[in-house]
């Protein structure tokens, strides 16, 4: 894989080929490469590989992935919205379970560190807007470009200002104190049983 993100015609096959539904392949866009993956069952990758592109891997279904991103390993469960910035060259092996959709975008390299999990409700609109663009067939560039200069500005963004995921176990002590109940609990301190300020 030695070609850019926006010249290379498979920058993601090394993941699995015969899992992409649809790609931006022949639409005329410069500033990225978009995948729509369908993958119907679990999968592995044992061998480390890397890219030659920033890869934003966006999920919109739940599915439970290890992972070893730049010599450290996490067990991750990914939700709809959930999103994996892996950065040109770095080193990464995986396994997952059971079934995933994934819109995944190939863009230049930035010298992004690696984010293994987080929420990017923001990402996940414009991977939609994407994601309709392709299907329209008749290309988009134009748009497909600006949103594609939207995205690399969003994950400019200091990490202190994205929300980290919402784990389950987390989100049970939430619910639970909720239907603890009678009186509705304080914002406070259901945030503070969330992690969050």
């Amino acid at each position: 894989m030695a070609q850019s993100a926006h010249t290379s015609a498979l920058p993601t096959a090394a993941f699995r080929g015969g899992d992409v539904a649809r790609s931006s392949d022949g639409l005329g866009w410069s500033q990225l490469r978009l995948e729509h993956r369908l993958t119907p069952d679990g999968g592995a990758q044992d061998a480390s590989l890397s890219f030659d592109a920033d890869l934003l891997i966006l999920h919109r279904r739940r599915s439970r992935m290890w992972q070893e991103m730049d010599g450290r390993p996490r067990d991750v469960i990914f939700r709809p919205g959930d999103a994996l910035l892996l950065p040109c060259g770095c080193p990464v092996r995986w396994r997952w379970d059971g079934a995933a959709e994934t819109v995944v975008m190939a863009l230049p390299a930035a010298g992004a560190a690696p984010r293994p999990c987080f929420a990017a409700w923001p990402l996940g609109l414009f991977g939609d807007a994407l994601l309709h663009e392709m299907s329209r067939g008749e290309g988009g560039a134009l748009l497909a470009d600006g949103l594609a200069l939207a995205v690399r500005r969003w994950l400019a963004r200091p990490l202190a200002q994205e929300a980290t995921p919402l784990d389950d176990r987390r989100l049970r002590l939430v619910t639970e104190r909720i239907a603890a109940g009678p009186a509705a609990p304080a914002m406070a301190e259901l945030a503070a049983l969330a992690g969050f300020s």
